[in-house]
């Protein structure tokens, strides 16, 4: 009973002196026997946190997320069986993709819409945006110094539209947790490791071994300086420099993923290394329907019967005899 009122300051103590001498003696320096005894509460183990991946420089190529509002109608999130619908799972995530649906059938607009009038003015070409300069009142229109010609083209590579990317994510509190920091915590795990699979290119450091590198190497440059491997991944941004976001995406589609509670506790390595063989199956699979599709849409003409061919005569020619 006096030991336990030690700890529990509103108990009633039977013998207040005795009390009091515990609470001097543990003032005082000297631990009682009954505290030397109590068990020590277990270290918190505490999340290994990615520095590194902040500090990466910035990608070729920008991202933007962007789900399925609240209340859209149900054949937004689930499609007809007429849609084509692909799905794949692992013990982190179910993923499937399907064509975006609109939300309004009756109402979509068929007609496109009218060319903004700030388009009708001329352009440069394509090769020469981000050389020219922006003031009307320069002398040249096209940037003189290197200086200026590099501060001009940082400038435009800022301001390029990020791809937009139909991903809705669906965290339950039964399949993840009841708290909702924990389901918003594995939320951005999972946008974070689509981006860096699609921006990035970036793959598990397991996953690479033995394998060859498949981008473009100059003259006098090893395959190994364009691969980055910080964080247990590798990244390989210079293969997908130029093909972009849709080496790994379908254009059109929209993409559903139900995430668990493992997109918490395992690395993230392994979501990456997860994440990025789901989104290339999906690929695969999508590719491989819509060829079947174009090639059951081809009407190939009826085959025309040949003619019968002449029967051959039978009776021997004459001869003359001269």
């Amino acid at each position: 009973m006096l030991a336990r009122a030690a700890y529990r300051p509103h108990a009633t103590v039977s013998n207040p002196a005795s009390w009091i001498s515990r609470s001097l003696a543990s003032s005082a320096g000297s631990v009682p026997a009954v505290e030397a005894t109590r068990p020590r509460l277990a270290t918190v183990r505490t999340r290994e946190r990615y520095d590194e991946l902040a500090r990466l420089d910035t990608a070729a190529h920008r991202l933007a997320f962007r789900s399925i509002p609240y209340g859209s109608p149900p054949h937004v999130v689930f499609p007809p069986a007429t849609v084509p619908r692909f799905t794949t799972s692992n013990k982190f995530f179910t993923l499937r993709c399907f064509p975006s649906q609109p939300r309004d059938p009756a109402n979509e607009r068929t007609d496109p819409p009218a060319p903004s009038p700030k388009k009708s003015f001329e352009t440069p070409p394509p090769s020469l945006v981000g050389t020219t300069d922006p003031s009307p009142f320069a002398s040249s229109p096209f940037l003189s110094t290197p200086q200026a010609l590099r501060s001009r083209l940082a400038a435009t590579a800022r301001s390029r539209k990020p791809y937009t990317v139909d991903l809705t994510i669906f965290a339950s509190k039964k399949k993840v947790h009841k708290l909702a920091t924990v389901r918003e915590r594995c939320k951005r795990r999972c946008r974070e490791a689509v981006r860096l699979v699609i921006v990035r290119n970036a793959s598990a450091g397991a996953d690479n071994a033995g394998q060859k590198s498949k981008g473009r190497v100059r003259k006098g440059e090893s395959a190994a300086k364009k691969e980055k491997k910080t964080e247990g991944l590798t990244l390989r941004e210079d293969e997908i420099r130029y093909v972009g976001p849709r080496k790994w995406l379908m254009p059109g589609y929209h993409y559903l993923m139900n995430i668990t509670l493992e997109t918490y506790r395992s690395p993230l390595p392994e979501l990456v290394a997860a994440t990025r063989a789901a989104l290339k199956t999906l690929k695969t699979k999508a590719e491989a329907a819509a060829l079947e599709a174009q090639i059951a849409g081809i009407e190939i003409a009826p085959r025309t019967r040949l003619p019968d061919a002449l029967p051959q005569a039978t009776a021997k020619p004459a001869y003359t005899t001269g």
